[in-house]
């Protein structure tokens, strides 16, 4: 059994809404495997941040077409929804199973300076 770990991707930087940050290829992760992660933890930090509205957005077949990804707020009280509003900093999780591409999209309401969100993926947790 190949151990495979957790990947950190660089951060998103957003300034205003309906700007759409990405693709990620998540694919091949570490031991070489398409769509091998599982989940992914979104770390939301934000500048002067009131409220900001956000979609992710995954893929299946390599960037060619996306479909929204229910976001899972983590520590917080919230169920999970296609597009998820912040209020402060916070932690995200989406189930990453059998996506080979991610972006972000901010929707709706942006009001801050700026916000920074960062995935970190595992193959090992799940999303359940």
């Amino acid at each position: 059994m190949i151990a495979l770990s957790n990947q950190v991707f660089p951060k998103f930087t957003f300034t205003a809404t309906a700007q759409t940050q990405g693709p990620l290829q998540l694919a091949p992760n570490t031991a070489g495997a398409n769509g091998a992660y599982n989940c992914g933890n979104i770390t939301l930090i934000g500048t002067g941040l009131s409220t900001v509205s956000f979609q992710v957005l995954g893929s299946t077949d390599g960037g060619q077409t996306y479909n929204v990804l229910l976001v899972y707020p983590v520590n917080s009280l919230g169920s999970p929804a296609s597009t998820t509003t912040a209020t402060g900093n916070g932690l995200y999780r989406v189930n990453l199973a059998g996506v080979t591409a991610l972006e972000i999209t901010t929707t709706g309401t942006f009001t801050a300076t700026s916000v920074t969100m960062q995935l970190t993926a595992s193959p090992n947790a799940s999303d359940s």
